[in-house]
């Protein structure tokens, strides 16, 4: 019998980490910031690290625009609290007017005490978000978000991208009419998708970038879900800034599909998706609700997963994340004829069209290249191969990642393929190698928590990992899509040790 990966505890979510047991899932607090009006708090300095020990002031700056003027903020009632408004400290004064952020308007920079703010509780060492308050002469209150982290407290800082490109990013909310949902038990109710983007932006040198989940509630959600804290990935920084604009004026960009790990959220892979959007690509991630992480939408309603994979579902689950792979294409056609926005429109090569995957969504980026031409080159990342059609073969060039295990349905599947077959082999990987999270671990440590063999993570040195994979993404697609050659993937098989290439060139004809 193949092998089923739902078995798997990254896909099940029975949780990553040994000693973190329990069947229920812990409600995170819901303390999301609802920003409006833009703060930056240590402006010019990113990640925002605080000594906690200084008896120095804490600098913030209110982002005037031209619907707020710098005299329009009272500092006499700025304040900086916990996310939960719980703890709370006053501003002492309003240091000086400058222009943070480079967009022609004068900034009011206020200053707070750090040993005030230590005393209050709203600083500490697992602080990582504040929300900033202030009121206008006109007496509207204003609120303001910004992430801090003490100094010495572990976090996450994600390898910088190595593209000519800066990175923006951006979330979708799309509705299938010609689906039902079938994961959530509710009547008439249409299939509906968060789609995340990253995507090569226009410089903004002045800005700092989003939060590695855009909206953190769902971060706590996918943090909790795994019996992990709350906060957990309020400590990871990546290096894509929210709402950017798209580069250039007129080129388009080659498209990639992503599609997370069972259970696994799209931002758990932004190590992947930032350095493809630093080297031209736009990528459009998916999650599958109810099957891959937490979502909230737009709305504020929470989607959870309601399917646990098991033997006898993986190939109904997997011909519905098929389906959300093909509507996805769909709605980037749409939105290249006409996005709402005006960001894509125009600007999207939709006959350079990639899609990958980890775990599941490895599956998924196999039969969608099966099933539908418009998908030109596909890269499962250690994932089984699930359904019933991906033995058929897939005519477009194909790129197989996996850790050192062996895996029935991987052979099956290069078997049939008639183009180029790269198969990359980790012998040290596990199978979180694939994603963001090796980079978590002292992180985990820092929480008390033990990471342990359950997370399967391997011995591969997670920059080491990241560095190779992302390497070997870019050379394949840059091939494949754009007719770029690379050193890499030409002459045959070769061992780095830490990676083994096998070139399966046994292209046929179609047909």
């Amino acid at each position: 019998m193949k092998k089923v990966e739902g078995a798997f505890v990254l896909w099940m979510g029975i949780g990553w980490l040994s000693g973190c047991g329990g069947s229920g899932e812990t409600e995170p607090p819901d303390d999301r910031c609802v920003a409006t009006v833009g703060v930056d708090i240590l402006p010019g300095q990113f990640p925002n690290e605080v000594d906690l020990q200084s008896d120095a002031n804490l600098e913030v700056a209110v982002l005037s625009t031209d619907g707020l003027a710098a005299g329009e903020a009272d500092p006499r009632t700025a304040t900086l609290e916990s996310p939960d408004g719980s703890r709370t400290a006053s501003a002492l004064e309003t240091l000086e007017q400058r222009d943070v952020n480079a967009d022609g308007h004068p900034d009011p920079v206020l200053r707070f005490s750090i040993p005030t703010l230590v005393d209050a509780g709203v600083l500490h060492p697992d602080a990582a978000r504040l929300t900033f308050r202030i009121s206008t002469t006109s007496g509207e209150r204003l609120t303001g978000c910004d992430r801090i982290v003490a100094a010495g407290r572990a976090h996450v800082r994600l390898p910088m991208p190595g593209g000519v490109h800066e990175v923006g990013t951006t979330v979708y909310h799309w509705e299938d009419a010609a689906r039902r949902e079938t994961f959530s038990g509710a009547v008439h109710e249409n299939r509906e998708l968060m789609v995340r983007f990253w995507y090569p932006s226009v410089p903004q040198p002045h800005a700092q970038p989003g939060s590695y989940f855009l909206d953190t509630y769902e971060g706590a959600l996918a943090a909790t879900s795994q019996k992990l804290p709350a906060r957990f990935f309020d400590f990871f920084y990546g290096h894509a800034v929210l709402e950017a604009p798209l580069a250039g004026s007129s080129e388009r960009f080659p498209v990639l599909v992503l599609s997370p790990g069972y259970g696994m959220s799209p931002a758990l892979y932004s190590g992947f998706a930032e350095e493809l959007a630093s080297r031209g690509y736009v990528v459009a991630a998916i999650s599958h609700t109810h099957s891959s992480g937490p979502v909230v939408f737009p709305d504020g309603r929470v989607a959870r997963r309601t399917v646990e994979l098991g033997l006898f579902n993986a190939n109904p689950v997997a011909d519905v994340w098929l389906a959300d792979a093909r509507f996805v294409l769909d709605q980037l056609e749409r939105m290249d004829g006409s996005d709402p926005r005006g960001r894509f429109t125009k600007r999207l090569d939709l006959d350079r069209i990639g899609m990958l995957g980890h775990s599941f969504g490895g599956a998924t980026a196999g039969n969608i290249c099966v099933s539908d031409d418009r998908v030109k080159a596909g890269a499962n990342l250690d994932g089984t191969f699930q359904g019933n059609d991906y033995t058929r073969g897939c005519d477009e060039p194909f790129l197989l990642m996996h850790a050192g295990q062996k895996d029935g349905t991987h052979q099956d599947f290069l078997h049939a393929l008639r183009a180029v077959g790269y198969e990359l082999t980790f012998p040290t990987a596990g199978h979180a190698s694939f994603s963001d999270l090796p980079f978590g671990i002292e992180l985990m440590r820092s929480f008390g928590a033990n990471p342990g063999d359950e997370l399967e993570i391997g011995a591969l040195d997670g920059a080491r990992g990241l560095g190779l994979m992302r390497e070997y993404l870019v050379a394949f697609f840059d091939k494949h899509l754009s007719g770029v050659p690379s050193p890499l993937l030409e002459g045959g098989s070769v061992d780095r040790g830490d990676v083994r290439l096998t070139v399966h060139a046994r292209p046929r004809r179609r047909g």
